[in-house]
Parts: C-alpha cells; sequence; structure tokens
C-alpha cells in the first residue's frame, strides 16, 4: 500500500446477465457481432459477475480536472469475459475478452492508492495485447470475484 490515501471510493455489488439494462445488452451483442459471433454471449446460462460503482474522493488540481464517477461490469459469460464500463451518464464501451487467454494480476503501485484487477490480453478483434484496469473493492464481493474470475481463467486453459 502506498503512503498517499486513497482517490477513488469502490463499491462492488454481484449482477447477471438479466440485471444488464436492455440498452447495454444491444451493445454487447453489437460488438459481439463485429467480432463474428452469432449467438448473444449474455444469453449464455449462468453468466455472472459484478458491477463496481466508483466515485472520485479528490477534486482536480491545477492541471487537471476532476474525474467523473464511473461504473464497470464485468461478466463471465461461458468462454468471455465481457467489459463494460465508463462515465456514468455516458454510453460504456465493451470489451470482449477469451478467458482463456488472459492475465490476471492484481493492481499494485507505490504511487495510488486503489485496487482491483489488471487484465493483460488482446481483446477480440484487437491485433496486439494491452492492458486493462479491472476496478474492484479488496474485499467481499471484488475478492469473491477475483476467485471466480482466476477459476474461470484456469478452467479455460
Amino acid at each position: 500500500m502506498s503512503a498517499r490515501p486513497p482517490e477513488w471510493e469502490r463499491s462492488t455489488a454481484p449482477v447477471d446477465s438479466g440485471a444488464v439494462p436492455e440498452e447495454h445488452r444491444r451493445l454487447v451483442r453489437e460488438a459481439a457481432l463485429r467480432q463474428g459471433f452469432e449467438n448473444d454471449p449474455l444469453a449464455a446460462a449462468g453468466a455472472t459477475g459484478v458491477r463496481t460503482h466508483s466515485t472520485p474522493l479528490r477534486a482536480g488540481g491545477l492541471l487537471r480536472r476532476k474525474a467523473a464517477p464511473t461504473t464497470v461490469t464485468a461478466l463471465i459469460a461461458g468462454p468471455l469475459l465481457i467489459v463494460l464500463g465508463g462515465a456514468d451518464g455516458e454510453e460504456p464501451a465493451v470489451t470482449l475478452y477469451r478467458l482463456g487467454e488472459l492475465e490476471l494480476a492484481e493492481y499494485a503501485s507505490a504511487l495510488i492508492e486503489d485496487s482491483g484487477l489488471e487484465i493483460t490480453g488482446a481483446r477480440i478483434g484487437a491485433s496486439e495485447r494491452s492492458v486493462q484496469f479491472l476496478p474492484l473493492e479488496r474485499d467481499g464481493e471484488g475478492a469473491r470475484f477475483r476467485e471466480d474470475l482466476r477459476a474461470a481463467n484456469e478452467a479455460a486453459r
């Protein structure tokens, strides 16, 4: 842990595919169709995950604006990890990953106090690997989802 105070307050709650709003389901279906999936990935039996709401604790600085609250939903749906995220009130970005191709690591920084996972892998449809931060509470539902995601990742290999 760093000596700096946290910059975000995180609240993580369990969700399933039925809790995804219809307009977000449409975005997931469109993203999946663009990548050659014929079926709705959220229709997979047992698609479960978490929704993390993040509220900034600090005001902006001299050269930076105050960050907007964000919401990130991550769902394990069959062989896929589906991540929807963005600033509250805006259309979320949709990212699809194949579970068996991911590397998962706990977020660690000496400069910023935060909690979550770093997901390293190629998004479906991308030609290069990248790293995406998945914000999660340290304990409770955040810890449970870390275990579930690591187990699904291992089982998909």
